[in-house]
């Protein structure tokens, strides 16, 4: 029975893991996206100060 909650309980660790994984990709692909948009505007801005 030890054994049967055991593998229970670890197997319910690798659910919670990939979960978080997700969230981390999901959130490093909205950083990299902000960071395209930042990137975008700071040489907008870099073109009017030229003038």
């Amino acid at each position: 029975m030890m054994l049967f909650m055991m593998k229970g309980m670890h197997g319910q660790g690798k659910k919670e893991g990939k979960a978080e994984h997700d969230h981390t990709q999901s959130e490093i692909e909205n950083l990299k996206q902000q960071n395209a948009e930042l990137a975008r505007s700071l040489d907008d801005l870099k073109q009017k100060n030229k003038f």
